[in-house]
């Protein structure tokens, strides 16, 4: 069983029949998940309640999911794990709505124990890339309310002085690039994965990858020759940040 870390992607396996949950629990653990499992959809929103998941795997005919109402409450939610339904009594009713609700997969029992894993594998990748983009998306628009703010105040010629104002525009700019750097490093990271898919394996190994590398260690000299001129804790934050992607990228 492999070693769970800070890392390991999240797997929760929903069904009422133990020795299956049990079965396919152990095979997610020996390749690498952190698989835990649950007999039924109030099991679900419970554990999901307690801890963030990767990916939800749920049977149809078990209590609380015989006619998807987990899915239904799961798809509601903003930023939900990674949806895939298993069945063994499969219908072209229950895979339409499946595909209405937005499951990732629809897996037939029994299924081919090695395209299951590889599906639950680019299911834990959709969903860290659906989080970071959605993470990326609410610092832009954190960055974008600063900077109108900034422009507001700009139409005011005397509501502030201009080195004051020049050095609030250039704080928000190299947090822009800083951020837009972690972003992308991170992106790097899940792409290069081995166990990744072809198409991301490409963006991977593109040259402009090591362009966006050498814009990250510019963006750490650049932070640090300002460090003592722009005063920011959320500054000194992000170097320190962009330092340990550099570090851990270095080889």
């Amino acid at each position: 069983m492999t070693e769970v870390t800070r890392n390991t992607p999240r797997v929760l396996l929903a069904d009422d029949e133990l020795i299956f949950a049990r079965a396919t629990s152990d095979l997610l653990s020996r390749h690498g998940f952190d698989s835990q499992t649950v007999a039924d959809a109030a099991g679900v929103l419970e554990k999901l309640e307690a801890q963030d998941f990767d990916v939800v795997i749920a049977d149809i005919k078990m209590p609380g999911n015989n006619e998807l109402e987990l899915f239904e409450a799961l798809s509601a939610s903003p930023g939900h794990p990674a949806l895939i339904l298993i069945t063994g009594y499969p219908s072209v009713d229950t895979a339409s709505r499946a595909v209405d609700l937005g499951a990732f997969a629809y897996k037939i029992k029994p299924f081919d124990l090695d395209e299951f894993i590889t599906t639950v594998g680019d299911a834990v990748r959709y969903s860290q890339l659906r989080r970071q983009v959605s993470r990326h998306y609410q610092s832009t628009r954190f960055l974008l309310n600063r900077i109108e703010a900034l422009q507001d105040g700009l139409e005011r010629p005397h509501a502030r002085s201009l080195d004051e104002s020049c050095r609030e525009y250039l704080r928000t700019l190299m947090t822009s690039i800083a951020e837009s750097s972690v972003e992308g490093m991170s992106l790097l990271d899940l792409v290069e994965d081995p166990d990744c898919c072809r198409p991301l394996r490409d963006i991977a190994g593109h040259p402009e990858a090591e362009v966006l590398r050498n814009a990250l260690q510019e963006s750490i000299e650049v932070l640090e020759r300002t460090r003592h001129s722009f005063k920011s804790r959320e500054l000194a934050t992000l170097r320190k940040r962009l330092t340990q992607l550099m570090e851990i990228t270095g080889d």
